[in-house]
C-alpha cells in the first residue's frame, strides 16, 4: 500500500497494450480469468522508476482474477487427464487380450 491514500503499488504488472488487452479478453472468453475488481485507477510510473508529477492516475481498468480452469491450462492438467484415460484404455484391452 502506498501512503497517502492506500493505493495499491503492483510490482511488475502487466503493461497495458492493445495486445495484452486483446490476450485478457480471450482468456476471459475461454474461463480463465474473471474480474476481481472493474473500473480500478490506474497509472504508470515514469520511465526513471519514479512516481508522475501531478495526477497519478490517468485511465481505469479490471483487476484479473485467475480461475481454476486457468490454473489447469497453465498446468496442463486437462492433457494429462487424456494420457491417464488413454494409458487405463489401453491398459483394460491388453488385459481383455491376454
Amino acid at each position: 500500500m502506498l501512503q497517502p491514500g492506500n493505493v495499491w503499488v503492483i510490482e511488475n504488472a502487466l503493461e497495458h497494450t492493445e495486445e495484452t488487452d486483446a490476450a485478457l479478453k480471450t482468456c476471459y472468453m475461454r474461463g480463465w480469468l474473471e474480474v476481481l475488481e472493474n473500473s480500478v485507477p490506474t497509472g504508470q510510473l515514469t520511465k526513471e522508476g519514479n512516481l508522475p508529477q501531478g495526477q497519478w492516475f490517468n485511465s481505469s481498468n479490471p483487476i484479473w482474477k485467475l480461475t481454476d480452469s486457468g490454473w489447469a491450462a497453465i498446468n496442463r492438467v486437462h492433457e494429462w487427464m487424456l494420457i491417464g484415460v488413454l494409458l487405463a484404455a489401453v491398459s483394460v484391452l491388453v488385459a481383455v487380450a491376454l
